[in-house]
């Protein structure tokens, strides 16, 4: 799996989107949120499972995923950021949001490029960047209101993994440790399916349909002549191709032809 380096970012004055963030609270839900705030959280692994030394993303932190100026950082064990609350007003409750494994992540994908560029360590072991937040809520608050605070307002339950603590919970567990990404796991080997294009038209237009290749018959037609002339069989069989288009080529074929993809 690999070791995930979780790290943080602060901003160190008020940020115009928490205010927000409260004010909507108070205004469209009629819950009493006194205020919010935002911690940006990254998670950093190295696509070879390389272990990541505390320099390096001490570097990263500072370069890429923080400005000195205007915000403080923290990873592993630093513990003067672990209660980012100063004074006696602690937040009631954590509401930490990220993408679902599979969904495009955007700034991720920045993070990652601007890591690359960097060159040195991240580019040779490839170290991928995640993102989220982490919302902190003040006022006296349940954590029926703060959910439908999140789910709402702050993070969309289709596209993200939306995590409700209170702050104590959030405080003492160990966020920094035993961290993952979200990535795709597969399980299930890859198999290609043959498709077998010598058929009837009834049969080539309900392929075009089930498949959802948006192929016309007289298009299924032209793939069937293709592939049944020799010289292509021939050039197949070079390559240990099948005779048969497999289940990839033809959607290649439709994603590239077909009506609704031009």
């Amino acid at each position: 799996m690999g070791q995930v380096v979780r790290l943080e970012v602060r901003d160190l004055d008020c940020n115009p989107r928490d205010q927000r963030y409260a004010r909507n609270a108070r205004t469209h839900l009629r819950i009493p949120v006194f205020g919010t705030e935002t911690v940006q959280l990254f998670w950093l692994k190295a696509q070879d499972g390389a272990f990541l030394p505390d320099p390096e993303v001490r570097t990263w932190a500072e370069r890429v995923f923080s400005d000195p100026v205007l915000q403080e950082y923290a990873f592993s064990h630093t513990p003067e950021f672990r209660l980012s609350s100063a004074g006696s007003i602690k937040p009631s409750f954590v509401a930490q949001v990220r993408f679902l494994p599979g969904v495009t992540d955007n700034v991720g994908h920045t993070a990652t490029e601007a890591l690359s560029l960097l060159g040195g360590f991240a580019a040779t072991h490839g170290v991928r960047a995640f993102t989220g937040k982490a919302v902190y809520f003040y006022g006296d608050l349940s954590r029926g209101e703060v959910e439908k605070v999140a789910l709402e307002t702050i993070g969309n339950a289709l596209i993200e993994e939306i995590l409700v603590l209170s702050w104590d919970e959030y405080y003492q567990a160990a966020r920094f440790e035993r961290q993952r990404v979200p990535e795709v796991q597969l399980v299930a080997a890859p198999e290609v399916e043959m498709v077998n294009i010598e058929e009837e038209d009834k049969i080539l237009e309900r392929m075009s349909r089930d498949r959802c290749w948006a192929l016309t018959l007289a298009e299924m037609k032209t793939v069937q002549a293709h592939f049944a002339k020799p010289e292509v069989r021939a050039q197949r069989a070079q390559f240990g191709l099948p005779t048969a288009p497999t289940d990839v080529e033809m959607e290649i074929i439709a994603q590239s032809w077909s009506e609704h993809c031009k």
